[in-house]
């Protein structure tokens, strides 16, 4: 069985482009009367648009995203075990990013903040959103694992993941840990706090944009070498 992959890269991309701006203009619009002219975050109009919050649009969209991702890669594992290709590693991925579109709808990572603090004694510096501890650990294991499939990638698909991947942490641990150091100094609805979280979330979305899209031209690519 042959699995014909048609999806447009190029159009994939701009439609995921275009809803990322779309949803940072809107908390920067919303978020302005909470940070400057101090109203309640709770809002619906405002909490709807509130990257920092779970079951927020936002929030929907990125896991819509991420998921949009695993589909993706179930999909080239798919065609490519019906090729008699490798397919262990784009399945394994598939599984992954399954589960990071669970945790970024239920913020599921940010439950582990209150008992990691209370082990490690984190409250209050660098690390006081000490989930970033283990899933560091995990993303550098990944990586690790993972480090002999990129290698057999084409180079732009190798490329391309890497970026994705590179834009993707900065902003889940990256922009989390100097959001750890401006809170110190700053209030949580502060306006430097607020830019902290756009920063985070856009990169965050923009890593599984172009992810999304590195995927979509492998597949394309895959279609036309066969």
């Amino acid at each position: 069985m042959d699995l014909e992959f048609k999806i447009e890269p190029e159009k994939l991309g701009r439609t995921l482009a275009r809803v990322i701006a779309a949803l940072g203009a809107l908390y920067v619009i919303t978020q302005f009367p909470v940070r400057v002219l101090g109203w309640s975050n709770k809002i619906l109009w405002i909490a709807a648009f509130d990257l920092n919050r779970e079951l927020s649009l936002p929030s929907v969209y990125s896991s819509a995203a991420i998921l949009l991702c695993a589909g993706l890669l179930a999909w080239t594992a798919a065609r490519e075990r019906a090729r008699s290709r490798p397919f262990v590693g784009w399945a394994g991925m598939s599984a992954v990013f399954a589960f990071l579109a669970a945790d970024e709808l239920l913020a599921l990572h940010e439950k582990l903040n209150d008992p990691l603090r209370a082990a490690l004694q984190t409250s209050g510096g660098v690390l006081h959103y000490a989930w970033v501890i283990p899933y560091l650990v995990l993303a550098v294991g990944f990586a690790a694992v993972y480090l002999p499939f990129l290698l057999r990638l084409p180079t732009r698909t190798r490329k391309l993941f890497v970026i994705s991947g590179i834009a993707f942490a900065g902003g889940a641990v990256g922009c989390e840990l100097i959001g750890n150091f401006i809170m110190k100094d700053a209030p949580p609805f502060s306006v430097l706090m607020g830019v902290e979280i756009l920063c985070e979330e856009m990169l965050e979305m923009s890593g599984i944009a172009l992810f999304a899209y590195a995927i979509a031209d492998y597949g394309r690519v895959s279609e036309a070498s066969r």
